[in-house]
């Protein structure tokens, strides 16, 4: 990664005391993982954007007799007959 490994090992403590990783102690190693229930409150949020995204992205897509009419200052909109 070519970073010292004092500083992955300083930014692994941050990240565990967190609460977002978690250390098993295999001697003399350390073996870290995500904590998934750490990270359920990230996938809400994410799953909250998307679900707004396509809410957003739906009432784009109205069909054109629903779509609002954009009338230029001094026009009268037009009809067909």
């Amino acid at each position: 990664m070519g970073l010292a490994q004092s500083t992955v090992s300083e930014h692994l403590r941050i990240l565990k005391d967190a609460g977002i990783v978690m250390g098993t102690i295999d001697y003399p190693r350390v073996c870290y993982s995500l904590d998934p229930s750490a990270l359920a409150p990230i996938g809400a949020l994410i799953k909250a954007i998307a679900v707004g995204c396509m809410v957003k992205e739906a009432s784009a897509k109205k069909p054109a007799d629903e779509a609002p009419e954009f009338l230029v200052p001094g026009t009268e909109p037009m009809t067909t007959a």
